[in-house]
């Protein structure tokens, strides 16, 4: 048997091992999610039975639930007692606590393969069926009032489940592309040890954006504060004034615009959507469109070259970077400037590489500065959370000297201290052109223009018991640990950097299990194998990329703590581009064979979660 012959059989064999894994680990949970109210501490019992079997401890969960809570979530099964939803026709609720008052608002049991069985209104929760211990059930619109007599009462709810048909066709899908990404995997396609796959994954995905910004109406409930920004560029050359009527439109419900930053994603924008005009697009479509050209250049650039396929895998395992290249947003811009730039420092073929090894004419070197400024000067051009990524590039810099890895150190420093005095003269611009139209006193008006266009829920002169209940959690006297158990920060930020469509989460819990799973070994994998290199540049990189990652998040964090609670994964997506500079960097100390697996499997998960979690639920055109 040949070599090749071996590594198909293996193959072959990891893949059906990995779908007896999913159906393990996809089709065997019931989720179930509670939403239930006590006046006390106390207990809730949930028992599950088909129609012939008694209920039994075996088949139970138990949980604590508070007064100070109200929902809850849980398996109702695990692997010891492997069940799916088709067998479970009964239910048996039990309560306990002290004063024997409940409020049950909801129970929704989810399982994949299943359409899920809510029982949350009044007309469905009338269902429930008292067996002894309840003196009365109150229906309210909200949900039901249970008053116990006894020291248990318990009650029982008859399920009827249903097959979920597009669930099944979406299955076939996900095995035909893991079956395609699993050629890949064994070198079916040449040039798979330089990671020749990766354009054909970018160009899968470059289509599924597409198809959202074409299909979907509605993507993201902030994009039309975008849209307007971009649009007025499309008539408008310079930035507005501030207290212009003419733009009141532009402003969020947070009395802010994103006219009055610095980001020139929508000054482009506008200027490309223009060109369109010719074309007879809508508005949103033309913008959108911006965002699809910036990911089109992205595989244009992976067709061409092998460090631009490395820098691009973060792109590949996020679906989340998928969602924000198909509406428009400020995102998508900032993560196509931090891949360029990206290239620029770390490749050793890129023009600043060269120019900082070689010794180059004047003429040559200016000409080099005058197309590389503008792309540095880009990084204090887009999102303010993209800094921490120019605080990592000057780090990586720093190293550099440090080691010794230029030629003529000095040379090199002279040279990118005119790189950062020309990026200096292209923001100063930027700035003096806002100056001189807005003034010295900027500040004041976007205060004025907050309180004037801001809605009263998020005003800052609104009382804070009026103010809405995630704004400024830390006077309301919410603790740092509270906002990771009861308010789930980083849980929620974790899932909207791999895959929450629109505002609340859809997902199975189940695929953000085996995401973070993924993610939690490729850290560890990375990390093991950097060390092990004992390469210090890697290791001094890796550092760097765990602090300026870990300040990232804090900062994040901060705000949603003291100001508004806005647990958005995009605001740690500098991490995804820092990440793939320290692969690039790295690459030699890393097994290509295995940095491939964590590669196919993330994207595998994300085309998942892209078409049948994302596409399918948002609203159509």
């Amino acid at each position: 048997m040949s070599l090749n012959s071996n590594k198909q059989l293996l193959g072959f064999i990891a893949f059906c091992v990995g779908l007896v894994f999913v159906y393990i680990y996809f089709f065997t949970h019931i989720y179930v999610e509670v939403e239930v109210g006590t006046d006390s501490d106390g207990f809730f019992w949930m028992y599950h039975a088909d129609e012939k079997q008694p209920f039994q401890e075996n088949r139970s969960f138990v949980f604590r639930i508070h007064n100070n809570k109200m929902q809850y979530s849980f398996n109702l099964t695990t692997l010891k007692s492997i069940k799916t939803l088709k067998s479970v026709r009964k239910l048996r609720i039990d309560l306990q606590n002290q004063t024997g008052r409940f409020f049950l608002k909801r129970i929704v049991i989810k399982q994949m393969g299943y359409q899920p069985v809510c029982f949350d209104t009044p007309e469905k929760l009338k269902k429930l069926k008292v067996m002894n211990g309840v003196e009365k059930l109150i229906y309210q619109p909200d949900g039901v009032l249970i008053i116990a007599s006894a020291e248990k009462p318990q009650m029982t709810l008859l399920v009827q489940p249903k097959l979920d048909a597009k669930f099944f066709f979406s299955v076939l899908f996900f095995t035909i592309v893991a079956g395609f990404v699993l050629g890949i995997g064994l070198n079916s396609i040449p040039h798979a040890a330089e990671f020749g796959y990766v354009p054909y994954l970018m160009v899968f995905i470059g289509a599924l954006i597409f198809t959202g910004s074409t299909l979907c109406k509605t993507m993201h409930a902030d994009e039309y504060v975008h849209i307007r920004a971009g649009l007025y560029y499309a008539d408008h050359w310079l930035p507005p004034e501030i207290l212009d009527p003419a733009i009141e439109h532009t402003y969020s419900v947070y009395g802010r615009s994103r006219l009055n930053n610095y980001e020139i994603v929508y000054f482009l924008a506008g200027k490309i959507a223009r060109l369109f005009n010719c074309l007879n697009l809508n508005n949103l479509f033309k913008l959108r469109l911006f965002n699809n050209l910036l990911f089109l250049v992205l595989i244009i650039l992976c067709l061409r070259n092998r460090d631009y396929r490395i820098l691009c895998l973060p792109a590949i395992i996020s679906p989340q970077i998928w969602y924000v290249f198909a509406y428009f947003n400020s995102d998508a811009f900032a993560m196509f400037v931090t891949i360029l730039v990206s290239y620029q420092v770390v490749s050793d073929g890129s023009r600043l590489n060269r120019m900082l090894a070689e010794n180059t004419k004047p003429k040559t070197m200016f000409l080099n500065i005058a197309v590389l400024s503008p792309l540095f000067a880009l990084l204090l051009l887009i999102k303010m959370n993209y800094y921490f990524f120019v605080i990592f590039l000057v780090l990586y810099f720093v190293l550099k000297l440090c080691l010794r890895k230029f030629s003529d150190p000095m040379q090199a420093l002279k040279k990118v201290a005119l790189i950062m005095l020309a990026v200096a003269v292209v923001f100063g611009a930027r700035y003096t052109t806002d100056l001189c139209i807005n003034g010295f006193n900027k500040d004041e008006k976007l205060a004025e223009r907050q309180n004037t266009l801001a809605q009263r829920l998020y005003k800052a002169g609104t009382p804070l018991e009026q103010q809405h209940p995630y704004m400024q959690l830390k006077d309301r006297g919410v603790t740092i640990k509270e906002m990771f158990t009861k308010r789930n920060w980083g849980i929620i930020s974790f899932g909207r950097a791999f895959g929450v469509y629109f505002f609340e989460p859809c997902a199975p819990d189940a695929y953000h299990r085996l995401i973070l799973l993924l993610v939690i070994l490729f850290s560890l994998y990375l990390t093991i194998s950097i060390l092990r290199s004992r390469d210090v540049e890697s290791v001094w990189l890796l550092l760097f990329v765990i602090v300026c990652s870990l300040i990232m998040a804090a900062a994040s964090f901060w705000a949603s703590y003291t100001l508004g609670f806005q647990a958005h994964g995009r605001y740690l997506f500098p991490a995804f581009g820092m990440t793939g500079f320290l692969v690039l960097q790295a690459l030699k100390a890393l097994n290509k064979p295995i940095l491939n697996f964590f590669t196919i499997g993330m994207f595998i998960l994300s085309t998942y979660s892209f078409i049948f979690i994302g596409l399918l639920q948002l609203p159509k055109i």
